[in-house]
């Protein structure tokens, strides 16, 4: 049978059993347990009990349980031992179990063993021995302490506790601690020569005693109480998964989003006997996470909390990242926790061609204006590959799992002739990679699979803005400027380019031939101008000498028709020719010539009128008329010269 006894006194009681065989005697004074019982015993006092065999306050036979708890055993006697007496297991028995916890043995001075318990180690944690009556015994007894355990029998420390021989309480941390006696110390020099060593049980935080146990210093040491730990969350898990967190690969097909649902399971521990709360922090929970119950209570029972999870592609575009989410989950208990789980979604998608359009965003905007592309220079369309839900893709194609591939075409709109064009991936974009093959307006279509993706693009060429178009349909420098490494550059000095083209310059011979002409014609002016200067003073010299010319001979000839005919004297003609010239080369007006009374000669009348009437002159009229002759050509040398002389000066003057 089954015994729990609390708070049960045991006086001076003596064992009339006969024994477990018959020829043992008198077992277990206080209490004796017989084979298959189990005797639970707390707070319990065996006092003054007696057996005549062994074990005055407890006998255990083979095969019984005996589990005692804060009990004390004072002054007990017996033949074997005096307080605890466990048979030996032989044969086909099994060994009897005894644990005593915060076991008091008090015996007087004696030679009897207290505890006999032969090939078995007894659990006794915190057992403490008292010596009764006198402060020392004599020699010829022995304290409590020295004949404390009997032959064959020791004591169970920490190292040999297990499941199956436990020492302390749950969850009670146990440490090896020296026996003593009340009165005396072995490491003080007690007059005990022999040291036990047991076990002491204890609660470390944060466990605590059992709070409903009689006493929590007791907890520790009790079999099936001891400690408790507070309810509270342990771990959180995905139950479909082996680790603490969710990574889906979930992929939109080309008409719906994939949905697929997870057990979040919340596991709690603790001892103790409580319940709880725990709610999901919504703040933490992304739109594409969804929880049809996301808060609840637990049960002191309860170990595993459970709640559905559902993970949906819906609204979300594909892209090479993943999205990614910490789900908060609060544990309110004696304890309060939060748990946090990761979600890993990686989405991709099947691109619709009838949601592709062009442009960077999967939103329809109508008609496209016209695309200005540079000739000769490689030009980059983006368009958006979409899927079902207009979402944008980021994902090349061909792939393994869509093997179809992008198509575009550039049409020219006036001839129609056909270009193939590339299309390229890059940083998540898609685009169209073409190099205008001339200028004009073209359109350019894009294709999936052979499906038309949105409508052709309108797309205009036009020339670099350092260029200008030219007659064969491509761009050239204009005139002055000549192709260089960033474009167009002005002629080098000294060189030139009349027209528009994709020519060097070249020499420019212009500034020679207007050098050459303009010299020519300066010259020419030169000449000109000096021919007429010359000109111009020969004919002014010439109207001078003329002019002097008549000068001089109107000076003679007024001269000669005054004095060449009545000369007397050559300083008379010199004199008078000098104030003719004189008056003739000044410039101011002159009176009329008037002879000078000194020069003047009148001729007579004889000779007036033979000149009149032609008569013969006689040899001294001839004679005289000689001299009169050379004197008047001496007289008109000097005034030639004199007259030379004024015409020098006249000249010099103007």
């Amino acid at each position: 049978g089954k015994a729990n006894l609390d708070r049960c006194d045991f006086f001076r009681c003596h064992a009339t059993f006969m024994g477990m065989d018959g020829a043992n005697g008198e077992v277990g004074g206080g209490v004796f347990v017989g084979p298959g019982a189990v005797v639970q015993m707390t707070r319990t006092r065996i006092v003054g009990c007696h057996a005549g065999y062994a074990g005055g306050g407890l006998g255990v036979r083979a095969g019984g349980t005996a589990i005692l708890t804060s009990c004390s055993m004072v002054n007990c006697t017996g033949g074997e031992a005096e307080a605890i007496f466990v048979e030996q297991a032989d044969g086909d028995r099994q060994d009897a179990y005894v644990h005593i916890g915060l076991l008091t043995i008090e015996a007087p001075c004696g030679t009897t063993p207290l505890i006999v318990a032969r090939s078995l180690s007894l659990v006794a944690p915190g057992l403490a021995v008292a010596t009764l009556g006198a402060d020392a015994c004599d020699a010829s007894a022995q304290s409590a302490h020295a004949r404390l355990l009997g032959e064959a029998t020791s004591l169970a420390r920490c190292a040999n506790a297990s499941d199956e021989l436990p020492v302390c309480g749950p969850a009670a941390a146990c440490a090896d601690t020296y026996l003593r006696e009340a009165t005396t110390y072995p490491e003080d020099g007690g007059d005990d020569d022999t040291t036990y060593v047991v076990p002491s049980c204890a609660c470390e935080a944060p466990a605590y005693a059992v709070r409903s146990y009689f006493s929590e210093d007791a907890a520790p040491f009790a079999l099936g109480q001891g400690c408790v730990t507070p309810r509270r969350g342990a771990a959180i898990r995905v139950a479909e998964a082996v680790d603490e967190s969710i990574v889906l690969r979930l992929r939109k097909t080309a008409t719906e989003a994939q949905v697929v649902e997870r057990t979040l399971q919340l596991a709690l521990k603790g001892t103790d006997s409580a319940g709880g709360e725990w709610r999901v922090q919504l703040e933490s929970v992304p739109p594409w996470v969804s929880l049809p119950v996301a808060s609840g209570a637990f049960s002191p029972s309860d170990d595993v909390i459970s709640t559905a999870l559902s993970v949906s592609t819906a609204g979300l575009a594909e892209r090479a990242e993943p999205y990614t989410a910490d789900i908060l989950v609060s544990v309110a208990s004696q304890a309060n926790d939060t748990f946090s789980i990761a979600v890993v979604l990686f989405v991709s998608a099947t691109i619709s061609a009838a949601n592709s359009v062009w442009g960077r965003s999967c939103s329809p905007f109508g008609a496209h204006e016209k695309l200005p592309l540079v000739w000769g220079e490689q030009g980059h369309v983006p368009f958006s590959a979409c899927d079902f839900e207009r979402m944008p893709t980021s994902l090349p194609l061909p792939n393994l799992q869509d093997r179809r591939a992008w198509r575009a075409v550039l049409t020219s709109v006036s001839s129609r002739a056909s270009f193939a064009a590339s299309t390229d991936f890059s940083a998540g974009e898609h685009y169209v990679s073409l190099v205008p093959p001339a200028m004009g307006e073209f359109e350019l279509s894009l294709e999936l699979g052979g499906e038309p993706v949105d409508a052709p693009l309108r797309v205009l060429v036009v020339c670099p803005p350092w260029s200008v178009p030219m007659a064969d349909g491509g761009c050239g420098c204009s005139a002055g400027y000549e192709p260089a490494p960033t474009g167009c550059a002005p002629c080098p000095a000294g060189k030139k380019k009349d027209s528009a083209s994709n020519e060097q310059c070249e020499e420019d011979l212009t500034p020679l031939f207007v050098g050459i002409s303009v010299g020519t014609s300066l010259l020419l002016i030169f000449a000109a101008v000096a021919f007429f200067w010359r000109w111009r003073v020969g004919k002014q010299r010439i109207k001078a000498a003329k002019q002097a010319f008549e000068r001089e001979r109107k000076i003679e000839q007024e001269f000669m028709a005054v004095t060449c005919h009545e000369v007397r004297n050559p300083l008379n003609g010199t004199a008078a020719y000098l104030q003719f010239a004189m008056a003739a080369l000044l410039p101011t007006p002159r009176a009329p010539l008037r002879r000078p009374p000194e020069l003047s000669h009148e001729p007579s009348g004889e000779s007036a009128r033979s000149a009149a009437s032609g008569a013969p002159a006689s040899v001294e009229e001839v004679e005289e008329a000689g001299k009169m002759v050379q004197g008047a050509i001496a007289c008109t040398s000097v005034a030639l010269r004199v007259l030379e002389n004024l015409t020098t000066l006249e000249t010099l003057r103007q």
